[in-house]
């Protein structure tokens, strides 16, 4: 990967977390400043129904390709639950894919794409961006019958 695509990357990165930070003004962002192949996000706000008000989590950033290609998962405290004990769908919470670059850390992972168009702009705020998945993420969250697994 080229050292000017992964500049750019990492500069977009850098705008889109002051996006988010718009939208969600108590969480903190860190993203990888070597290859801007992930963000960080603490602090993350959750709906009710969890075994925890909020997550801290990891959006893996498709290099190379982003933001013409969005993310495809995100990981999360491997021992999250729901307070009823229910299975969630789409979390592992074990090694996928022979990936164990975050699952050796502790992080599970929630396998969730993104479903018709995706439309980034060069500019942040015209098209979709990390927010465009975080609001994805949070349906996750928020939807606890339809993710939670027979």
């Amino acid at each position: 990967m080229g050292d000017m695509e992964t500049r750019r990357r990492i500069n977009r990165l850098n705008q889109e977390r002051i996006f988010i930070h718009r939208r969600y003004p108590t969480v903190e962002t860190a993203i990888d400043k070597t290859d801007g192949q992930w963000i960080h996000i603490t602090h993350f706000p959750i709906a009710r129904g969890w075994d925890r008000p909020e997550v801290e989590l990891l959006i893996e950033i498709p290099a190379p390709g982003y933001p013409d290609i969005p993310p495809r998962w995100f990981w999360t405290d491997r021992n999250i639950t729901t307070l009823d004990g229910r299975n969630i769908s789409q979390f592992f919470d074990h090694f996928f894919h022979n990936n164990d670059k975050y699952a050796s850390k502790g992080w599970g992972h929630f396998c969730v794409h993104i479903r018709g168009a995706w439309h980034p702009a060069s500019n942040v705020i015209g098209g979709h961006s990390l927010l465009s998945y975080l609001n994805l993420v949070s349906l996750v969250f928020h939807d606890q019958k339809k993710n939670s697994a027979a």
